[in-house]
């Protein structure tokens, strides 16, 4: 669900400042993703909270502030701190030029690494298509007025109907 699709913050972009999906896995796994796109932060751009069964982690929400780590087995009366900031080891010119840190360029280079050395490339088709349609239908939803959607099965096999995915 979101918020109306024209902005608060910016109106002339036509989409929802704020979005958030709500999904379920197969092996009975609850995720949570909010995304505030048009909004101004009072810190980082990306904000990891991750809760299980046995324990949180998350990263910092501002720069006043540190991430932490709970685990339930560890008889931690608190979280503890964490600073889980990484720094760039040395990178090429052209993967800081390409945009997201660097993330634009990798999976780009990697692929065509894969091609030049005829290996298995560490993002193929199935894993990158797997990854981009639970956002892609997370929107989709959000314009359906959060219909509950199913993401389809894109690899071949009995698991997956015929007008999901890719045709045989």
């Amino acid at each position: 669900m979101g918020t109306r699709k024209r902005s608060y913050a910016v109106p002339e972009i036509g989409r929802s400042d704020i979005e958030v999906a709500l999904m379920h896995t197969e092996k009975d796994t609850v995720m949570r993703l909010a995304a505030g796109f048009n909004i101004p932060r009072g810190g980082p751009h990306h904000w990891y909270h991750l809760l299980g069964t046995k324990g949180t982690v998350e990263t910092k929400r501002s720069d006043v502030e540190e991430g932490g780590r709970w685990f339930s087995d560890s008889y931690m009366e608190a979280p503890a701190q964490v600073n889980w900031d990484w720094k760039h080891s040395p990178i090429p010119k052209e993967a800081l030029e390409s945009g997201h840190s660097g993330a634009d360029y990798y999976p780009m280079a990697n692929f065509i690494k894969s091609i030049v050395e005829d290996t298995t490339p560490p993002l193929d088709v199935y894993k990158a298509v797997e990854t981009a349609a639970p956002a892609i239908l997370s929107t989709q939803s959000i314009d359906e007025d959060s219909a509950r959607l199913e993401v389809p099965d894109f690899r071949s096999g009995k698991n997956r109907v015929n007008h999901q995915g890719l045709q045989k």
